[in-house]
């Protein structure tokens, strides 16, 4: 090429413009990695698109391609472009008030594209369900936005297939995540979040108990940030519902937690064992004499204990006969990956004594 013709790779209008139809065709190729690539650097340049029509002529065009893996690379696309027209059109929303502004058409568009990809195809509700967590990082959160994502997250997880449950744990997080705690609170998605976890902690998948396992802690967390942002902002009765919500769903939550160390597939149970200590610093306070005596029950008077009011199950051990049971079962686990994470997990456990009684975890160990 002449000189004056070459294309300068410091970015800019020419750089872009030459390279958009080569990778446009990149993302549309059979080959996984090949389209991630093209994804990748079709991002950076929507990164640097300064206009609302641009970013909509390179998702369009994706669309309208002959071929399902451009549609798939075009929802992988989304979370980029979402990001920019709502820098584009200045778009900001007061999450700490009821005062939230609405979302520019354009950007209601997009949205809702994903919203009709997420209910396609295998191939386009995997992209969704994969996205979501990027998604929500930005997530608007005007109500409307917030409920119609929560519905989407409902589907992913009740999908007859795995591969697209697989990836409603860390879809859950990323809402769970991207929602203010002002929401989170006003909205009560909490009350929808969490059972939808637990539905998944019983998946006849394992890959997918697994999942959930793992995102047991950050789950948490976002529950205790809810919690005591509610109990700072004042005593309102509607704050201290709030609370006594979150710390009702937070103890069901880590009890239903504890059931996955006794789960039938080794992998799951290793995993648990990994994640218990850092569980069990979410349970709630619950002040109890120090000289109760402890009663040992038998596994049905647990359950069915537990099943009527579990906040005040938390009652009758120490964190001392929680590594005596963690003991025990390193003899009776036969897998040796389960018995290895257990003694790495007991120095973990005794580095953080609870200040309560916890007698449920004793006896689900």
């Amino acid at each position: 090429q002449a000189e004056d013709e070459t294309i300068s790779f410091t970015g800019g209008v020419k750089y872009i413009t030459h390279l958009l139809p080569v990778l446009r065709g990149f993302a549309g190729a059979a080959e996984e990695v090949v389209r991630s690539l093209a994804v990748s650097s079709l991002s950076t340049l929507a990164r640097q698109m300064q206009s609302v029509e641009d970013l909509d002529e390179l998702v369009q065009s994706l669309l309208d391609a002959d071929g399902t893996m451009y549609r798939v690379s075009a929802c992988y696309l989304l979370p980029t472009i979402i990001q920019r027209i709502l820098q584009l059109t200045n778009h900001t929303t007061d999450n700490t008030t009821d005062q939230q502004t609405n979302l520019t058409p354009e950007a209601e568009k997009f949205l809702e594209i994903y919203s009709e990809l997420s209910e396609g195809p295998l191939l386009w509700r995997r992209a969704p369900a994969v996205a979501m967590p990027e998604i929500c990082r930005f997530l608007p959160q005007p109500d409307w936005v917030l409920e119609h994502f929560s519905q989407i997250l409902s589907k992913f997880v009740l999908d007859e297939l795995e591969t697209i449950r697989l990836y409603a744990p860390a879809a859950a997080l990323g809402f769970l995540s991207g929602v203010s705690d002002f929401q989170k609170r006003r909205l009560r998605f909490e009350t929808d979040i969490v059972p939808l976890l637990s539905l998944l902690a019983d998946d006849n998948s394992w890959r997918v108990r697994c999942m959930v396992v793992e995102a047991c802690p950050q789950a948490l967390d976002n529950l205790s940030t809810a919690t005591l942002t509610a109990a700072a902002d004042g005593p309102s009765d509607l704050e201290l519902s709030d609370v006594d919500e979150t710390q009702r769903l937070t103890t069901s939550f880590v009890l239903k937690f504890l059931d996955f160390l006794r789960d039938e597939e080794s992998e799951v149970r290793r995993s648990a064992v990994v994640n218990l200590s850092e569980v069990l610093q979410h349970l709630p306070p619950h002040p109890i004499a120090e000289d109760q005596p402890f009663k040992e029950k038998n596994e049905k008077e647990h359950i069915d204990e537990t099943a009527k009011n579990p906040e005040e199950c938390l009652s009758g051990s120490t964190v001392e006969r929680v590594l005596n049971r963690l003991t025990m079962t390193i003899k009776s686990d036969p897998n040796p990956h389960v018995k290895i994470a257990i003694v790495q997990s007991m120095s973990s456990l005794a580095e953080h004594p609870f200040p309560y009684t916890i007698n449920p975890i004793v006896s689900r160990i």
